[in-house]
């Protein structure tokens, strides 16, 4: 399974569904991780921290939802990031 870590875009959210011990544990178990370009910044995980955890760095939401068969992020996915099909 594709498990994709979306960046949170609403204003004022700082925190991130997955942190990197968290994407560790889910490659561990056999999986692949992506996580969109600065997803955890705001809470304190850079990018290289999620590339140490086995996750591979995504740089546009488009290919996170072609690529992942699970996306997840802390508050709703809105719409507008949603690409055409």
């Amino acid at each position: 399974m594709t498990f994709g870590i979306l960046k949170d875009i609403k204003e004022g959210e700082y925190r991130v569904i997955c942190t990197p011990i968290e994407a560790a544990s889910i490659v561990a178990a056999g999986h692949t991780v992506l996580a969109e370009h600065n997803c955890g910044e705001k809470a304190g995980f850079p990018d290289e921290k999620y590339v140490a955890a086995g996750a591979e760095i995504v740089y546009s939401a488009k290919e996170m939802f072609e690529r992942c068969d699970l996306l997840a992020k802390v508050k709703e996915i809105f719409s507008l990031r949603i690409p055409p099909a």
